[in-house]
């Protein structure tokens, strides 16, 4: 059988094992706690991810929305040009044209000023003349 000494002999041997096992167990708890906070924090990013994807894709229909309004501006805008070149230039051209007519049958102002002048001098003459031809019944 073992004696006192054999056993504080063999326990002398396990003290450094049992210390090392300790250490080992705060260890493992230890990592264990970081285990723990690295599911948290992936959690949390996971959680993240879902709500950024869930950003893209409203983004994403927003963006395709958008993607069809220009387009649909696009054909509008087409329209308009063809409108342009077969309707309204076409008249602008024919009003310029018949607006040039009229330009060109216009007296010139210096003409019209010239006449207005000869016109107050004959009003002149006739109302003298008016009034000689007046005093000369008057005369008889």
């Amino acid at each position: 059988m073992l004696d006192k000494a054999d056993l504080d002999q063999i326990r002398q041997l396990l003290q450094p094992i049992m210390s090392a096992q300790e250490a080992q167990g705060k260890k493992i708890d230890e990592h264990s706690k970081a285990l723990d906070e690295h599911c948290k924090t992936l959690e949390k990013h996971g959680k993240k991810l879902d709500e950024h994807s869930e950003i893209l894709a409203k983004h994403s229909e927003i963006l395709e929305s958008h993607s069809k309004t220009l387009e649909e501006h696009g054909a509008d805008l087409l329209r308009i040009n063809i409108t342009l070149e077969n309707q309204i230039i076409p008249m602008l051209t024919l009003l310029m044209e018949g607006q040039q007519s009229i330009i060109d049958r216009l007296v010139p102002v210096a003409r019209v000023e010239k006449l207005e002048e000869d016109v107050m001098v004959l009003k002149v003459a006739v109302r003298e003349l008016s009034g000689d031809v007046q005093k000369l019944k008057m005369a008889q």
